[in-house]
């Protein structure tokens, strides 16, 4: 079960705490880090994705997937996030 919930809990803790901390102390090149923490968000739910037999094309195709679908998920959470936590919306 905890690797079920890791491939989306893990990566929206890991960015929640990025965005938090990238913007709390001072508020020098977000943008930078908001990619950074993107992709160290994906990368940590990636490790989470379960095993897939098969052919490498299918494995392929999975993580694709999961990264275009993550990136989505994690950038309007990111919009809701600043907006809610720091007044900073668009």
């Amino acid at each position: 079960m905890k690797l079920r919930i890791g491939f989306v809990a893990m990566p929206l803790g890991v960015f929640t705490l990025c965005l938090f901390f990238s913007r709390w102390p001072s508020r020098w090149l977000p943008e930078f880090s908001d990619l950074v923490a993107l992709g160290l968000a994906i990368a940590s739910g990636i490790w989470y994705l379960p095993p897939i037999g098969g052919p490498i094309a299918g494995r392929v195709m999975v993580v694709t997937g999961y990264v275009v679908g993550m990136t989505l998920l994690l950038l309007w959470y990111a919009l809701f996030f600043v907006c809610a936590v720091f007044c900073e919306c668009l």
